[in-house]
């Protein structure tokens, strides 16, 4: 197993690689998460799924860690000072203190609802990959419908298509190298909810093929096109 409650079977690879430990990130629901952590039950992966991070302490995905028994930490931006905002680099910082203790080298996006700053990209940076060991999923076929609400914004737009991008994260917005993406059609008189319910499946198979390529590039194989 690649979690909590199973055998252990990665600390650092032969072939000097970082070390296969992921930090799953959410804001909500977790869907994502849930159906990564079921993926690393049902196939052999050459990583280790060490902790989830939330900024919301009402966060369904805390009840996701608990299903699979992986720990969840809630870190919150706080004021530095009685009536002075906390900045992103304070946060971020607490971020990778907690991350370090897990000894994590790969992060996961899964609905994360905060713009990563250079604090945390800087820190993730493989100069082998020349990209950041971050990545994250967005439910749009970028570069169309960047940012948030994508599926509502996909889904009153008159295009006849929608899709679902899987992409390295970048000091942009949905701007990062994109690893795999796909598109789904739109479907006369199909009510939002069934066109998002689509999109989400669509999420979660081609994020399975993505963690399969960082297990992939962690064994040594090559993975990533140029």
């Amino acid at each position: 197993m690649k979690i909590p409650g199973g055998e252990k079977t990665l600390a650092y690879l032969d072939n000097n690689k970082l070390t296969g430990n992921v930090a799953l990130f959410a804001s909500g629901q977790g869907t994502n998460v849930k159906n990564i952590l079921r993926y690393a039950r049902e196939v052999d992966l050459h990583l280790n799924f060490r902790c989830i991070i939330t900024d919301n302490p009402q966060a369904p995905v805390l009840r996701v860690g608990e299903e699979f028994d992986l720990p969840v930490k809630v870190i919150r931006p706080a004021a530095s000072a009685p009536g002075q905002m906390a900045t992103k680099e304070k946060y971020e910082t607490e971020i990778l203190e907690y991350l370090s203790t897990m000894d994590i080298h790969w992060i996961f996006l899964c609905g994360f609802m905060r713009i990563l700053g250079k604090t945390l990209l800087t820190s993730f940076y493989d100069e082998e990959l020349k990209q950041n060991r971050i990545i994250n999923i967005h439910p749009a076929y970028l570069p169309e419908f960047p940012g948030k609400n994508s599926y509502e914004r996909a889904y009153h737009s008159s295009q006849k298509e929608s899709g679902v991008t899987v992409h390295f994260v970048d000091g942009g917005v949905d701007t990062g190298k994109i690893i795999l993406q796909q598109r789904f059609p739109k479907i006369d008189r199909e009510n939002i909810a069934d066109f998002v319910k689509r999109g989400q499946q669509l999420e979660y198979a081609l994020y399975r093929k993505v963690v399969k390529k960082v297990s992939d590039y962690q064994k040594g194989e090559t993975v990533w096109s140029s």
